[in-house]
């Protein structure tokens, strides 16, 4: 009946997840959960961005026609890959950009290329964002009329990178990825939180509002197994560490009974041998005074 009425709200108590309170409207569903660990603990966390994270980007000329009015070679290498292509006097920046996608996409490159202000300028941008999706651009021809791509550079690469998301999360510095930012794995609380953050235009600090982490039934268990079966801090290997410490405990008691066992072994033996002594010196006695007796006896006395 429950899940007849909410499909969602059901599924949502059994998968981790949360809710993002922004506060503002306008970081309204700009921050959501991408992973959180096995010790991640349910709670209520302020989000503060101080840089959004943005993707390269490469603005070319305005050109008011629309059109180049002389050509150059442009070489795009994103990573180990790279693609050329010549435009030509008279040629569209429409018709640019969709041969320079035709290239971008038979080469793997995570590239898109777009006109821009009424079809007035070329724009070249990365598909993801952060710092890791940069890209060089390098043109033959780097005067007026042509697409501009590298600000008037010719003959060598220009670089272009985007900025990783910088911020905090409940206080604690994250690490910026793209969009993604991940609070440290060594935080009690947090435990690697990460949460991807899609805000855009901040630089400077800016509290967009706060994410409630709920855990779900799921979770809820694979932490439970996971603090019986972590290695080294689980409730197992703590057991197995207490009977370790229990046994190396025993070890000096132990030694210390084989010794006095040990010692009462070799005082036994000592009067063991006393007694077989004593003995053989009564059997002795025993002899002597058996033969004096029969000495007497036939003398008749």
């Amino acid at each position: 009946a429950a899940y007849a009425a909410n499909p969602s709200a059901v599924q949502d108590m059994f998968v981790r997840g949360g809710s993002f309170s922004p506060s503002s409207g306008t970081y309204a569903g700009t921050v959501s959960l991408n992973y959180a660990g096995n010790t991640t603990a349910p709670g209520t966390y302020a989000v503060v961005v101080n840089q959004s994270a943005t993707e390269a980007t490469s603005n070319g000329n305005v050109l008011a026609s629309g059109t180049v009015s002389t050509g150059e070679t442009l070489t795009v290498q994103q990573g180990t890959s790279n693609v050329s292509y010549t435009t030509t006097g008279g040629q569209s920046l429409t018709s640019i950009a969709s041969a320079l996608n035709s290239e971008f996409a038979s080469s793997g490159l995570g590239l898109s290329a777009q006109v821009i202000k009424s079809g007035q300028q070329l724009q070249v941008t990365a598909d993801a964002y952060g710092s890791a999706s940069g890209f060089q651009i390098q043109t033959s021809n780097g005067a007026a009329g042509t697409t501009g791509l590298t600000g008037g550079v010719s003959g060598s690469f220009v670089n272009f990178s985007g900025l990783d998301v910088q911020g905090t999360i409940n206080g604690v510095t994250a690490s910026g990825n793209g969009q993604f930012l991940t609070a440290p794995v060594t935080d009690p609380t947090l435990a690697g939180m990460q949460l991807q953050v899609t805000a855009t235009g901040i630089s400077s600090a800016t509290n967009v509002g706060s994410f409630t982490y709920s855990p779900g039934i799921a979770q809820t268990a694979a932490t439970v197994a996971y603090n019986y079966g972590a290695p080294g801090t689980g409730f197992v290997a703590d057991a197995i560490n207490g009977l370790q410490t229990q046994s190396n405990d025993l070890n000096p008691q132990i030694s210390f009974y084989q010794q006095l066992a040990t010692q009462e072994q070799t005082m036994l033996e000592n009067q063991f041998n006393q007694m077989e002594q004593t003995l053989a010196n009564l059997k002795s006695q025993s002899s002597y005074m058996s033969s004096a007796l029969g000495g007497l006896a036939a003398q008749g006395i």
